[in-house]
């Protein structure tokens, strides 16, 4: 009994052990390449990648088929030639759905969300499972609207690419001038404001029809619609859950012009707003210490004037010749140190009173 039990032992600790050894790189779901991993911790980089796509899978409840080749370069002529007219000059990386292949530019990969690594690569790894979901369901003829693969590219990375744009959202669904979404179903337009506007747009609705229907039911209405079952994407939310793009897309563009998607926000970012609410205050109170400083320094000058106009009188008296005592002079300090002299005059004789003798 006792060496059944050790042989067990040793047989689980073996496992273990073999288990915590790293895959080879031919059965790692990441292959990694690129000129930029020269300057990178190569397994840290690998642990990372693999690290961002376990969370995406997990968010969108799909497996990666296959390997996905991840390449790191340095110069944007190492990259795809079929990826590289649609970098921007703030493009951080692109997928390449069919090929299962993310291209990632290292020198502009920052420290800080949305152009770390990890985020970075969760977008672009969000874009290849679609991408395989799209293969795999239609065999490759229907492919998701662009608002809604970057929707939920931006969604489940965890950061929108441009946070800044929620006010000029909220500005043009107040004045009805926002992109219309089956403008934004075969891409974004061309010029970089719009562009951004349309990312920032499609996160925002996508947050919104997951507030309000569940990030589930948009993935099983986006397999619905693919596998043919339904005629629309549109149809095929309706059948899963009562509600359609088109009048999800008209609640939010409501709420948005009415503010609450301001509202949102502040709550979201409640410390922040109390930090900008105490600057006035803040303000104030340094202006009016100034203010104070600045008095108490003019009662002191004051005050010291005074004091070395009373030593001056006081020199004076002392430097002043002696008169007789038929001539006293007496000087009275008045004020800021103002005097007058008062000569003293011999009384006048008058007449003899009665009863009085010369």
């Amino acid at each position: 009994m006792f060496l059944a039990l050790r042989h067990l032992l040793l047989l689980t600790l073996a496992g273990v052990l073999l288990g915590s050894r790293p895959l080879p790189a031919q059965q790692r779901p990441i292959q990694l390449a690129g000129s930029g991993l020269k300057s990178l911790d190569q397994e840290a980089v690998q642990r990372l990648a693999e690290q961002a796509l376990g969370r995406v899978e997990a968010q969108l409840d799909r497996k990666l088929q296959g390997q996905l080749r991840l390449f790191v370069v340095e110069r944007e002529e190492q990259l795809d030639p079929e990826l590289r007219p649609h970098f921007h000059d703030w493009t951080v990386a692109l997928a390449h759905t069919r090929s299962g292949r993310v291209d990632v530019l290292l020198p502009r990969v920052r420290s800080e969300p949305p152009g770390d690594l990890e985020t970075v690569l969760r977008h672009e790894f969000v874009h290849v499972l679609l991408g395989q979901l799209e293969i795999e369901a239609s065999g490759g003829t229907k492919h998701l609207p662009t608002w809604l693969h970057e929707g939920l590219a931006q969604f489940c990375a965890g950061q929108g690419l441009f946070p800044s744009y929620e006010e000029a959202l909220a500005f043009r669904a107040a004045t009805d001038t926002l992109p219309r979404f089956y403008h934004l179903k075969r891409g974004f337009p061309k010029d970089a404001t719009m562009s951004r506007i349309a990312y920032a747009q499609s996160l925002s609705f996508l947050t919104f029809c997951v507030r309000r229907i569940g990030l589930e039911s948009i993935l099983e209405a986006c397999r619905g619609w693919l596998s043919g079952r339904y005629s629309s994407i549109d149809h095929a939310l309706a059948q899963e859950t009562g509600q359609s793009f088109g009048t999800l897309a008209a609640e939010w563009r409501k709420e948005l012009a009415s503010g609450g998607n301001l509202l949102r926000q502040l709550g979201q970012n409640c410390f922040e707003v109390l930090i900008w609410l105490c600057v006035p205050l803040l303000l104030i109170v340094v202006w009016k210490r100034v203010q104070d400083g600045q008095r108490m320094r003019e009662r002191l000058e004051r005050i010291e004037r005074l004091e070395d106009a009373a030593l001056e009188r006081v020199r004076i008296l002392e430097d002043a010749p002696e008169v007789g005592m038929h001539e006293p002079r007496q000087e009275l300090l008045l004020g800021e140190g103002e005097y007058v002299e008062e000569e003293a005059s011999d009384e006048e004789e008058g007449p003899p009173w009665p009863g009085r003798t010369q």
